[in-house]
């Protein structure tokens, strides 16, 4: 099992104050990974292959990219 996630959505989404759709994918890559599965965080081009940002195979490592995730979004918060 691979969930994809685009970099587009997902930063779109932060930039929007999306956090209730981040939650909610955070907690499908979270089963994903429960059921041995990978998440994929990719940025696509129109005209090229994808460029792969991350990869992630335990929850340990979503936990820690939603925590970098919720320091920079306080951190745009901050500074306006």
């Amino acid at each position: 099992m691979r969930l994809t996630i685009t970099s587009d959505q997902y930063d779109d989404t932060l930039a929007l104050g999306g956090s209730q759709f981040n939650t909610a994918l955070l907690d499908i890559a979270r089963e994903v990974v429960r059921r041995g599965g990978v998440v994929v965080v990719q940025t696509e081009y129109g005209n090229a292959s994808p460029d792969i940002r991350r990869v992630f195979r335990t929850e340990r490592d979503l936990d820690k990219w939603e925590e970098e995730i919720a320091r920079v979004t306080e951190l745009a918060r901050q500074n306006g």
